[in-house]
């Protein structure tokens, strides 16, 4: 399970307290939601504090981090204080190895940007032409531990 970062947690303050002076991650037009997060791998687990820029992820010239909607359609309340993904996550094909993968993260950014949530798991060695997914309900976040 994956745990929300000081980031996450102020953002979530921010949009239910002071509401007009937030800047929110996704928009909404009326209809829909717009925006994106990425889905970061990690060689090992982050843990509290770690920034996108320090994240562990493979230095593969075929490993980007894979793009994840915001939304109803691509999130599910599974119990009073998670959230888990509804879709798989898909990355692109592995050119070359890319090591031993053994966490994540779900970034505001392809590159750098902020982390939102992190999590371990369970070690996985990423080989060339590999098929790289997270499946559904693979990513639980909570905001309680």
């Amino acid at each position: 399970m994956g745990a929300v970062t000081d980031y996450a947690s102020r953002k979530m303050l921010q949009s239910l307290f002071i509401p007009d002076a937030h800047s929110y991650i996704a928009e909404f037009d009326g209809n829909t939601w717009s925006g994106d997060f990425y889905v970061a791998l990690a060689k090992t687990a982050p843990i509290l504090g770690t920034g996108a820029a320090s994240l562990s992820e493979p230095t593969a010239s075929s490993y980007a981090r894979a793009k994840y909607g915001i939304g109803s359609s691509y999130w599910q309340v599974i119990n009073h204080s998670a959230v888990a993904n509804t879709r798989s996550i898909y990355f692109n094909a592995p050119a070359e190895d890319w090591g031993i993968i053994s966490g994540w993260a779900l970034c505001t950014a392809l590159t750098d940007g902020e982390v939102i949530a992190h999590g371990a798991l369970d070690p996985v060695r990423i080989i060339k032409g590999s098929i790289v997914n997270i499946h559904a309900n693979g990513l639980v976040i909570s905001v309680v531990s």
